[in-house]
């Protein structure tokens, strides 16, 4: 596409997005000085079920360190290869620099180049994202995209890979496939779940609270503990993350994983500080806690992790396995329910006040028994275990 053309078409983009947000110049290519003026962005969305990444999870994250791994995994939620051909969107407004099938372990990639304003500066800075293993390219060199544009679907490299998107922001835009002579730091690759500025989404957060257990069911008091850790500890999300089997119980959950990640997702609906995490049953059983915070701070490099308990479980720590490092990785939340707990000599740990009578056990048992509805459930979450016939009732 010749350096005129290229800018008529600029141009026209922008005439007829002149309402979207400001301008500025970004290179197609350094080393012949073509440039296209694209709009500014006004934030990122995920690459895949726009906006908040609905529908899917993110099976790796970005990892600078031996293993490395320089960007993030996108899988659909119901596993396997479920998710080929579905769509891949720019996570923002852009100009796409590369169109092409790179071969090799990449496949076809689509790259597009940002401009943005850095938040604390106020500078205008270019950065670019990358989208590999594409299934099919629906751009072409030079287009011109905005926040939400498709730009392909998953694909499986040609079946090199089961289904997924693999997706990687950098800083610095002369990084293309293979990152050859890149150094590899936080000044040419970014984490996107970081970058993300909508305030109803992830952007820079710095607290996470890890909620795990077998909800089985979640009940009003599981979301009650969770409200006082983001209320009294400054929490930015609470993860509610379904364990697979626990190596302290004998018995596994009462019913499958998808139900009960179906009752947290009941549960925690409206509420913008709270989500289910199915890390944990990504994992090979049983559930060792420390692995699911290693993994934790993979998917959310920077973050500051934080893991909510009862006391007593606190009480308990010292059989969970690997507890020691488990407490190099986070600082505890104990819910101070029945007692004072203790603190531990050089562990973290916030202690907040709070006594829930609501338990799952007692739960179960009101649901064969018949009682209806049944104190401390939410309703939604009620009316989904009545209608599957859960916990021995009747389907209705």
């Amino acid at each position: 596409m010749s350096y005129f053309r290229f800018l008529l078409l600029a141009l026209v983009f922008l005439t007829g997005s002149a309402l979207i947000s400001e301008s500025a110049p970004v290179y197609m290519a350094r080393r012949d000085s073509k440039f296209a003026l694209v709009p500014l962005c006004d934030g990122f969305d995920f690459p895949v079920g726009k906006p908040d990444g609905n529908g899917y999870y993110r099976s790796r994250g970005l990892r600078l360190k031996s293993p490395r791994h320089m960007g993030e995994d996108w899988n659909g939620n119901k596993g396997g290869n479920s998710d080929l051909g579905d769509p891949v969107y720019s996570v923002g407004h852009g100009v796409v620099t590369y169109a092409a099938d790179a071969r090799g372990a990449w496949g076809k990639v689509v790259i597009v180049r940002h401009a943005f304003r850095e938040p604390k500066s106020g500078k205008v800075l270019c950065c670019q994202t990358l989208y590999s293993h594409l299934n099919d390219i629906n751009v072409v060199l030079g287009q011109l995209v905005l926040r939400g544009t498709q730009v392909g679907t998953i694909g499986t490299n040609r079946g090199m890979y089961p289904a997924h998107l693999h997706v990687e922001l950098h800083y610095n835009p002369d990084v293309n496939c293979g990152h050859q002579g890149i150094p590899k730091t936080e000044r040419n690759y970014g984490c996107l779940t970081r970058e993300r500025k909508d305030s109803d989404f992830w952007w820079m957060t710095v607290k996470l609270c890890i909620f795990g257990g077998s909800f089985d069911p979640v009940h009003e008091g599981h979301v009650c503990m969770a409200e006082h850790a983001r209320k009294y500890c400054g929490m930015d999300r609470v993860l509610f993350m379904p364990c697979s089997l626990s190596p302290l119980k004998e018995q596994a959950p009462s019913v499958t994983d998808d139900q009960r990640c179906r009752m947290i997702e009941l549960a925690v609906q409206g509420l913008d500080w709270a989500m289910l995490d199915r890390t944990d049953l990504e994992l090979p059983p049983p559930s060792w806690s420390w692995r699911v915070a290693e993994r934790t701070a993979e998917r959310y490099p920077g973050a500051e992790l934080f893991w909510l308990m009862g006391k007593d479980q606190w009480d308990s720590l010292e059989q969970w396995g690997r507890w020691e490092y488990l407490s190099s990785l986070v600082t505890f939340i104990v819910y101070r329910r029945g007692g004072v707990p203790s603190p531990r000599k050089g562990v973290r740990a916030l202690f907040i006040e709070g006594d829930e009578p609501a338990s799952s056990t007692r739960i179960r048992h009101d649901l064969r028994s018949g009682v209806c509805p049944v104190p401390h459930l939410n309703r939604k979450v009620e009316a989904l275990i009545r209608r599957e016939g859960l916990y021995g009732t009747a389907r209705v």
